[in-house]
């Protein structure tokens, strides 16, 4: 992978949230600065789904089984699946708005399922809550997608975990 070919201007910020399509869906790219390093993204749809889920920066979203192209992505997880896990949202997304969506490199926060179980070099995955991750334990084979490793333990009181995030093939 040749980073340095990429030589592209981008419309849109990393925290964009546009109603309309500035970038076209499914651009990948990568940034680097010198706290987290080389990170990959994938410029999405936002989906709130049929529950109309709140949105809040680092939620875990998953591709929406309706668009078989991947460039729709939602955090219902009744509109998704755990294999389906597909990044993480940089900030907060207005309903069928458009942004970039992490595929790839490290994450400090990544919202978690509250249960306070994740520890260094676990397996995050999906979870069947909305928006949020889960973890199979170190050493455990996965039998659901990998959304990437903790890098730390959870921050319980902020029910967040560090991750590296390889969905993407980071």
């Amino acid at each position: 992978m040749a980073l340095e070919r990429q030589k592209r201007l981008f419309v849109t910020d990393i925290t964009a949230n546009t109603s309309a399509a500035q970038e076209d869906l499914g651009t990948i790219r990568h940034t680097y600065d010198t706290t987290n390093g080389w990170r990959k993204w994938k410029y999405v749809k936002f989906d709130n789904g049929a529950g109309n889920v709140a949105s809040v920066a680092n939620m875990v979203v998953g591709q929406k089984v309706s668009d078989l192209t991947g460039n729709t992505v939602t955090n219902d997880e009744s509109d998704s699946d755990l294999n389906l896990v597909a990044g993480v949202m940089p900030v907060a997304m207005t309903d069928l708005y458009y942004g970039w969506m992490q595929i790839g490199g490290y994450n400090s926060a990544v919202i978690t399922n509250g249960d306070d179980d994740i520890a260094q070099n676990d397996a995050i995955i999906g979870s069947t809550t909305d928006g949020v991750c889960n973890s199979v334990a170190a050493n455990t084979a996965p039998t659901n997608k990998v959304l990437g490793w903790a890098v730390a333990d959870d921050v319980n009181a902020n029910n967040t975990v560090a991750v590296m995030i390889t969905v993407g093939e980071y």
